[in-house]
């Protein structure tokens, strides 16, 4: 009979240390996580966050005005999708390019109208520049 408690304990045991050892693999810095990443240049994490990239970096809704009565918003994704939103409705932006702090790429502001080409220089995390071939120069500003 004891003999019969101990194998039991003994597997009992076994097989908690079995099912806590499986439970902390990702814990451990076994796999492949990551680890380096802090997304600011710190120690890491351990997790995925990256720091943006490109014009992902001014992820956000921004403004661009032009003169006293023309204006449309600038919605830039955090993965670097650029849509405008104007008296047209929305549109995706195309052929997105740049670094730094400028950008161009190619907006088709409404069905009846040729694309156009807008460049945008972004000044600051908050504003900049935009020059779009239908509306002419102006500014942008972060929407807060």
């Amino acid at each position: 009979m004891s003999k019969r408690v101990l194998r039991l304990v003994s597997i009992l045991f076994l097989s908690s240390i079995l099912v806590l050892s499986c439970s902390n693999a990702n814990k451990t810095g076994s796999s492949n996580n990551d680890s380096g990443n802090s997304g600011t240049g710190g120690t890491g994490d351990g997790g995925t966050t990256q720091t943006p990239e490109g014009i992902a970096k001014y992820a956000g809704t921004w403004i661009a005005q032009f003169g006293v009565n023309k204006s449309y918003n600038v919605i830039i994704g955090t993965d670097g999708s650029v849509k405008i939103k104007d008296e047209a409705g929305e549109t995706k932006a195309e052929n997105v390019q740049g670094s730094g702090n400028k950008y161009t790429m190619t907006v088709q502001h409404g069905s009846a109208v040729d694309s156009s080409n807008i460049t945008i220089t972004f000044e600051s995390d908050n504003s900049g520049n935009i020059t779009d071939e239908d509306f002419g120069s102006g500014t942008i500003s972060k929407n807060s």
